[in-house]
């Protein structure tokens, strides 16, 4: 089952004024595989209709799918190197949707320091 939230991003505690903009908390709220798959899928769709502000949003929620991402996020060390793989990787290929390879890759990826 698909979990609705797990479609967009959560919000910063930054965005929300909750905690100072200099304080660092965790941004981390994992995906499923199959909550990879569908978001894959919505992003190619997205895609293939012009609609880039939704596949910008998902590529934002993949980040958040990173075991270990804080915010705001980190620019050197093992995280920020996962976190610029993902980022390349998805644009590279989210037009190919639910495509097993593309399904796994982003899935090791985000789980890549567990």
């Amino acid at each position: 089952m698909i979990r609705y939230d797990a479609c967009f991003p959560y919000p910063c505690l930054h965005e929300l004024g909750l905690i100072p903009a200099d304080q660092e908390h965790s941004d981390y709220y994992p995906l499923t595989r199959e909550e990879v798959a569908y978001l894959l899928s919505l992003a190619a769709e997205a895609g293939q209709q012009g609609n880039y502000g939704v596949v910008s949003a998902i590529q934002a929620r993949f980040v958040q799918g990173i075991l270990g991402i804080v915010c705001p996020h980190p620019e050197c060390g093992k995280v920020a190197e996962v976190m610029y793989q993902l980022e390349r990787y998805y644009m590279e290929n989210y037009r190919r949707g639910t495509d097993p390879e593309v399904v796994f890759t982003c899935y090791m990826l985000m789980n890549a320091l567990s």
